[in-house]
């Protein structure tokens, strides 16, 4: 994700420091990481059948966004709505496994 540049409304969702508590996590950036867990997990099942990238390429880009406060608060608030697999996944990559 280095290198990505994202739009006015979206510029904190990459941002390691933001104060969440004085600006709660905004519509545009719930909307984006949610599209993020669903790109998430359509390569993970892609390539759990060894379609696309290596699974340990997706593990640690998974624990790279999910560790940034934006990500992680809506992954909080969304993972009960996911599919076990991916929130195993996720939990397991965040947690250094």
């Amino acid at each position: 994700m280095l290198g990505v540049t994202l739009t006015k409304e979206l510029h904190r969702v990459l941002k390691k420091t933001v104060d969440l508590k004085s600006h709660p996590v905004t519509a545009d950036e719930t909307m984006f990481v949610i599209f993020v867990i669903f790109q998430l997990y359509s390569a993970l099942r892609f390539s759990n059948q060894k379609l696309v990238v290596d699974i340990g390429d997706l593990r640690k880009d998974a624990k790279d966004f999910f560790s940034l406060p934006i990500p992680r608060a809506v992954w909080e608030e969304k993972k009960g709505y996911q599919n076990r697999i991916l929130v195993n996944f996720v939990e397991s990559a965040l947690s250094g496994g």
